[in-house]
């Protein structure tokens, strides 16, 4: 009975959000005020400049992208058209899905769920997205962006090919990111001092279509750029004819079982693991299968990606001082 109120509030304002929205002028006004002020300040990091030059440059052609937003795009941005296209949207509880993790009662949340979702406005719409048929171009490319007076660059590749999404290889790309973290670490930093920190991030998406996105970012002083991006690309090369040791393989495989342990134990990681395989019409029961295909990658599943997909077409983004 102590969790009773506190779902009921909660069930209560989503009741809401769906049937009695308010609009309130003044609350967005003060809202686009509050954006217009911390704008200026983020777009004058360096940084943060950098990679927003880059989503504007990989983007040119793209209708659906947006892009930052600029003081202009907000005074041009139309409340009534977003309040009358929320409700539009809201209109209909029918292909909504809802999902509760944590300690409840379940008599309890039946019956609230009947009483507050259960009584959601229902259409009976079916619908489903159409997919953007943009695609970033797979060639490669040396872009320079220059902001900032301090003696600092940022230096980031990237890598990206179409490939049908599974899960298996997602797990693949996500440990190479690994393994490569953990060579250019002890390269770029621990032997050659050059880098403040350093990183790899290898994922598989579906949407808006199947692809493989592999990265390496590092900060570094401007003076040592070339020679550091030449040692990075050297290492992926050498993974790609010389393999992954086991040794690496091993220590990114215990720390995925270790923090997965871990992460059984959260509400959060249940719910967004719950979400992802609804949203990729996948088996939920698969989270369970987690350690078994963790233990079941190999060394040689590692190297052939990396030779598949770390090809010669890369993004070079560069961030330097201006001069």
């Amino acid at each position: 009975e102590q969790y009773f109120p506190r779902h009921c509030y909660w069930l209560q304002m989503v009741y809401l959000y769906f049937t009695d929205l308010n609009k309130d002028d003044e609350a967005y006004q003060s809202f686009l005020n509050k954006q217009k002020g911390f704008i200026g300040n983020m777009m004058a990091d360096p940084g943060f400049f950098f990679q927003n030059a880059i989503g504007d440059h990989r983007n040119k052609g793209n209708s659906r992208y947006l892009g930052f937003p600029t003081e202009e795009k907000l005074d041009a941005a139309d409340y009534d058209l977003a309040y009358v296209k929320y409700k539009e949207r809201f209109a209909d509880a029918s292909d909504f899905h809802f999902y509760f993790v944590g300690n409840v009662d379940p008599k309890q949340l039946v019956s609230l769920s009947e009483q507050y979702l259960a009584s959601l406005p229902n259409l009976g719409r079916n619908e489903s997205y159409r997919a953007p048929t943009f695609k970033s171009a797979d060639k490669f490319e040396k872009f320079v962006v220059n902001k900032g007076s301090e003696p600092k660059s940022s230096v980031r590749i990237s890598w990206q090919e179409e490939l049908e999404y599974s899960n298996k290889m997602n797990m693949i790309m996500a440990a190479l990111g690994e393994v490569v973290s953990i060579k250019l670490v002890e390269i770029l930093r621990e032997e050659e001092g050059g880098v403040y920190g350093v990183g790899a991030r290898g994922s598989v998406q579906r949407r808006p279509y199947g692809r493989v996105s592999f990265s390496i970012s590092f900060p570094c002083g401007p003076e040592n750029v070339d020679k550091l991006v030449e040692l990075a690309i050297a290492e992926v090369d050498r993974i790609k004819k010389e393999g992954v040791s086991e040794k690496d393989l091993n220590k990114v495989k215990e720390t995925y079982l270790v923090d997965f342990k871990e992460q059984l134990k959260t509400n959060r990681f249940w719910i967004n693991e719950l979400l992802e395989a609804d949203k990729e019409e996948e088996d939920p029961t698969n989270i369970l299968k987690f350690e078994e295909k963790v233990k079941a990658m190999t060394a040689e599943e590692l190297q052939e990606a990396a030779k598949k997909y770390l090809d010669d077409q890369y993004f070079l983004a560069i961030l330097m001082p201006e001069e």
